[in-house]
């Protein structure tokens, strides 16, 4: 329970140093599949390895295959203004778009739809906001 006198953002940083980033991360991961589930799509990974780097979810829908970059915010760490994609760099683009087309050609199908996920999380873990950016397609 968070202390009467304590500043709403000292508290939200007290949890972000106790989290470590690899669990918010899977936090907004598991945020982001229910999502999509919840929205037609079918997981059909978590955390997919590949050559050329880990996808962090692969999911099918209407016979089309999507791979997702999830980056993920604690709610309250940062300034509205600011995006947990705003993380994600050309370099990363290109390596998650190297490790998608290898997904796909494993899969025997067409290229893939590729896209940003941005979660916000509370600090109790669940999903405040979750924002599809599709980046590259076919």
């Amino acid at each position: 329970m968070r202390p009467q006198s304590a500043a709403p953002y000292a508290w939200t940083r007290v949890l972000l140093a106790r989290s470590s980033n690899a669990h918010i991360g899977r936090a907004g991961e598991a945020a982001c599949a229910r999502w999509l589930r919840a929205r037609g799509f079918r997981v059909l990974g978590e955390r997919v390895a590949t050559p050329h780097g880990e996808l962090d979810l692969v999911a099918e829908r209407g016979g089309e295959l999507w791979c997702f970059e999830v980056k993920t915010s604690l709610a309250r760490a940062a300034p509205s203004h600011f995006a947990p994609g705003a993380r994600l760099s050309t370099r990363q683009r290109a390596r998650v778009a190297r490790a998608a087309r290898a997904c796909a050609s494993d899969r025997g199908g067409s290229p893939p739809r590729l896209a940003l996920v941005e979660v916000w999380i509370d600090p109790d873990g669940t999903s405040r906001d979750v924002r599809v950016h599709e980046w590259g397609s076919r």
